[in-house]
């Protein structure tokens, strides 16, 4: 099967990411989980999402795509940096919880200068800590997780070798 979808905005809730989709003849479809550029969400309101959730069986569509804050540098010499993007992991593992099956992509950051080793630990060790958050204590949340390669001398997963050390 093929999945045909674009980009949609999550402003109008979730449900009608899903609606909009459809009347656009698509079966799949990306979606920022919070402000690209900023990192700030919207409250999640179960209902809305469990309605997609349905409308995303019912309807047969392929994995959705949701898309990290662009902000999120899970491998920052900051520690309050780094702290803020593991809350943004976390709390986007969770909302995923709704949408089994979907891709999380995100760009895991850039090691500031503490080198390639550092930051690959330390995005490891964020997708361990995180990315096996359970949130009734026996369920896995989330779905599967994409590491993207990003261009620029302090990207730890800059490479196909490096995303694989990662992971």
């Amino acid at each position: 099967m093929i999945y045909i979808g674009c980009h949609l905005s999550v402003s109008g809730g979730f449900a009608a990411m899903g609606e909009t989709m459809l009347s656009l003849g698509g079966n799949t479809f990306a979606y920022f989980t919070r402000n690209p550029r900023g990192g700030k969400t919207k409250a999640l309101e179960p209902a809305d999402a469990e309605k997609l959730g349905t409308l995303l069986k019912n309807e047969r569509f392929g994995p959705t795509v949701a898309h990290g804050s662009y902000t999120m540098n899970l491998c920052a010499a900051n520690e309050q940096t780094r702290r803020n993007a593991l809350d943004m992991l976390k709390k986007d593992l969770v909302r995923m919880a709704y949408f089994p099956g979907s891709f999380y992509n995100f760009h895991p950051g850039s090691h500031t200068g503490q080198g390639t080793e550092t930051g690959i630990r330390l995005i490891a060790d964020a997708l361990n800590c995180h990315g096996a958050a359970r949130n009734d204590g026996r369920q896995r949340v989330g779905g599967r997780r994409k590491v993207r390669r990003a261009a620029g001398n302090h990207r730890p997963g800059g490479t196909k070798g490096k995303a694989r050390r990662v992971l």
